[in-house]
């Protein structure tokens, strides 16, 4: 309540607060009201806004909530660790996948050079007892 000159409510004398209004008809017009609601102490600061002014303030203020909306469903900084933790055990049951794919393609290599040797030597000893 840190403003001069002081406003004062003309039932008990009390310091008014500066508030803002952000209502339909007055968005960002600030104004004085006694703290004790019963007394009805109203005073305007700012004089009334132009309509382009309401309608410009009241989608600025749109804009700010959904921007708070929003921000309420980001991650957390807890979210990410727990995500990272995750990513880090997936990445190493990956890793363990490829290394075992690996092993299987080089025992296939194996198995195939294996069968075109036997084949070779199928086709030679049959070749030397035909000629």
């Amino acid at each position: 309540m840190d403003y001069e000159p002081a406003k004062n409510c003309s039932l008990c004398g009390k310091k008014a607060p500066r508030w803002i209004s952000w209502s339909p008809a007055n968005p960002g017009r600030r104004y004085y009201s006694c703290v004790e609601a019963q007394h009805g102490f109203v005073e305007w600061h700012d004089g009334p806004t132009t309509p382009f002014l309401r309608d410009f303030l009241g989608d600025l203020q749109n804009k700010v909530w959904m921007l708070e909306e929003e921000a309420t469903q980001l991650p957390t900084e807890n979210d990410v660790a727990v995500l990272r933790k995750e990513l880090e055990k997936k990445t190493v049951v990956i890793s363990e996948i490829v290394a075992r794919c690996e092993k299987k393609v080089e025992s296939q290599m194996y198995k195939s050079m294996i069968y075109a040797l036997i084949l070779f030597l199928a086709g030679f000893v049959a070749g030397m007892i035909l000629s």
